[in-house]
């Protein structure tokens, strides 16, 4: 489930219900995944939705509408997890054969691509300087990226026993928290 100031999100099966959060009833139904949906998330103004799938699928919606807008084929695995930028021009994706990537929403072109996600890129986040990714794998580690160069700014970070599946941002881009199987949530 996804809230935001402006929507909520839970999906369902292999689709999305949403509502808009100021008519308090249900306003659409997004159904055009082949897999489960795994991931959902808001563009930054509002305007878009972004899901992720078992297909391998990511697919870019209208918000007011419903109406698809992109499809990209991110992976031939799971998606794990989408994030926009802070501009909501480009999108990251976590998937579950190790690989984050970042692409570019008004072409559909993939701009990066990061790999060493053992057991698979579980979660992905940019940060508020929209340079630098955060990505959570399956051995519960913090892979901190910097995308214009395309290198890891810091060595993998051991963060959790076991799997580190989400994490959270503050908007100010200056603290993060991610949680893990062994059942603690941490601050960064």
């Amino acid at each position: 489930m996804v809230q935001d100031d402006r929507f909520l999100l839970a999906a369902a099966d292999q689709g999305v219900e949403y509502w808009a959060l100021d008519a308090a009833v249900r306003h659409k139904t997004l159904e055009h995944h082949e897999g489960q949906v795994t991931r959902m998330a808001v563009s930054p103004n509002g305007d878009r939705i972004a899901t992720a799938s078992t297909d391998g699928r990511v697919r870019l919606y209208d918000a007011s509408r419903g109406a698809p807008l992109l499809e990209l084929t991110a992976e031939k695995d799971v998606v794990w997890s989408v994030a926009f930028s802070p501009d909501g021009t480009r999108l990251a994706t976590a998937s579950g054969n190790e690989v984050a990537a970042v692409w570019d929403l008004s072409s559909g072109r993939r701009l990066a691509l990061f790999s060493g996600h053992t057991g698979g890129a579980t979660d992905i986040r940019m940060l508020a300087d929209g340079v630098t990714l955060v990505v959570t794998d399956r051995e519960g580690r913090l892979h901190w990226w910097d995308l214009p160069t395309r290198r890891r700014l810091t060595p993998p970070m051991a963060a959790h026993a076991g799997s580190s599946w989400r994490m959270a941002i503050h908007p100010d881009g200056n603290i993060l928290a991610s949680a893990g199987d062994d059942g603690q949530a941490k601050v960064w």
